[in-house]
């Protein structure tokens, strides 16, 4: 199935509205297996496959300058099981853990208002396909973000796939035309053609059997199209290629048909429902609070509906400052000597005093006015330890109105990377305790943005 040609005069694209397209379950899987089982929020839930999702989703937005984004995910068997009984039979289930993830991950889409589009009988790859034809179509520039390489072929001067990096999580790679053709050596219309001659184990395409990567690009290189190498069959040297590509036609076309990404679902793109920004802030930042994705408060797109006063007052509360410069030291430093009191807490990538490290330390100076000091994150940028315990700790050593909650385990790590001296006034953690109160709505909500892992309490 070929696309239809776009029928809206385009602009510049530097002029033209951005579309980006999620592939969910891709993405999910991708942030699941790059990032710890064991990042949780204080109440144990396993976050990883969340917070990884989430922080890609808002840094595409916030770094192409999306206009109009939706969510795209599989509902079930499609007519690729029906016409290929072994598809994708070989995958293992989804683990525990990433499934117990997927409700919250929908619950983060809902909370930003994204549209997902699902369609009975086919796969997230085809909604996307059909939708990015229908973006081109209308004058867009679709942006398709995906784990996935077989959506890859969808890529045209109009369509971009993003994928995240190989090597780190938080990094991602572009492929317009140009890098699909360098990464396979032919362009985007040839990835099924490709995938009919080597298979993909991934989703149990079968292939010709016998066809390596390096014969299937010499024979595209050759004859083009899966078309052209069956026209000039007799031509395929070795003798032991051609007799493998000549028995084996029927499933060589059948492996590029269930390779292919259909492109005429029966879904309709409404733009309108797409537009980046149409959500409730302050039930974002509810549910980030919960889920303790301090670190992803900064990437939130700005919200297009109006907030009363004292919503927009809540929202600047939950957004301190990020110390990443001497400067930011500094007057982090000098705020610390003129409060009349502060909370402290610590960030760690583990729950053991003695065994975890430290990731970033928040302090509060004022109900309105917060600091983070990332000192150990992967994906933020970082002060080095030794510059902030130098000029931090002799400041919260000297304050004399310092408050915690769950102090013993912050001061116990701080101790350990030269914090020292520092007295605690009071404890929240421990005044629940012996109030008679436990649960979530007694951990600290005053929270600040920091390295999104398991933390001490």
């Amino acid at each position: 199935m070929t696309a239809t040609k776009t029928t809206t005069p385009l602009l510049p694209e530097a002029e033209r509205k951005r579309l980006v397209l999620v592939d969910g379950f891709g993405l999910a899987f991708r942030a699941f297996h790059a990032l710890p089982v064991s990042m949780t929020n204080s109440d144990g839930e396993i976050t990883n496959a969340t917070f990884g999702f989430t922080s890609m989703l808002l840094e595409v937005l916030r770094a192409h300058q999306a206009d109009c984004v939706l969510i795209t995910f599989d509902v079930g068997k499609t007519f690729r099981h029906e016409r290929f009984e072994d598809y994708k039979a070989h995958r293992a289930p989804m683990p525990e853990e990433m499934r117990g993830q997927m409700a919250r991950i929908r619950e983060v889409i809902a909370a930003l208002n994204i549209p997902i589009y699902e369609a009975q009988g086919f796969e997230a790859d085809d909604v996307i396909g059909t939708l990015s034809r229908q973006a081109s179509e209308a004058g867009l520039v679709a942006l398709i973000v995906t784990g996935d390489s077989d959506l890859l072929q969808l890529v045209d001067e109009h369509v971009i796939a993003i994928m995240p990096g190989a090597q780190r999580f938080g990094e991602y790679r572009l492929f317009d035309r140009a890098g699909v053709v360098e990464r396979y050596g032919f362009g985007p219309e040839r990835i099924p053609d490709y995938k009919a001659l080597v298979g993909d184990k991934s989703d149990n395409i079968p292939g010709v059997p016998g066809i390596g990567e390096k014969t299937a690009k010499a024979l595209i290189d050759l004859f083009g199209d899966l078309d052209g190498i069956y026209a000039h069959v007799d031509e395929i040297t070795p003798t032991r290629a051609r007799n493998a590509i000549a028995e084996n036609r029927a499933i060589a076309y059948e492996s590029r048909e269930l390779a292919t990404v259909v492109r005429d679902v029966p879904v309709a793109l409404e733009i309108e429902r797409c537009a980046v920004g149409d959500y409730d802030r302050e039930g974002v930042l509810d549910l980030f609070r919960m889920l303790e994705f301090r670190s992803l408060v900064n990437k939130l797109p700005q919200s297009l509906r109006e907030e009363s006063p004292a919503r927009v007052l809540s929202a600047q509360q939950a957004v301190p400052v990020l110390v990443v410069d001497e400067a930011g030291l500094t007057a982090l430093v000098e705020d610390v000597a003129a409060a009349q009191a502060i909370g402290l807490d610590v960030e760690t990538d583990g729950t053991h005093p003695v065994l975890c490290n430290l990731v970033g330390i928040a302090v509060a100076t004022a109900p309105d006015r917060a600091y983070y000091v990332p000192v150990a994150h992967q994906t933020e940028p970082t002060l080095p330890l030794a510059t902030v315990a130098k000029r931090l700790a002799p400041a919260l050593a000297q304050h004399k109105n310092v408050i915690t909650h769950h102090g013993k385990f912050d001061l116990a790590v701080l101790e350990r990377f030269s914090f020292t001296g520092i007295t605690l006034a009071f404890d929240t953690m421990l005044a629940a305790y012996i109030l008679g109160e436990t649960g979530r709505r007694h951990r600290r909500d005053a929270r600040v943005p920091g390295n999104d892992v398991r933390r001490g309490q």
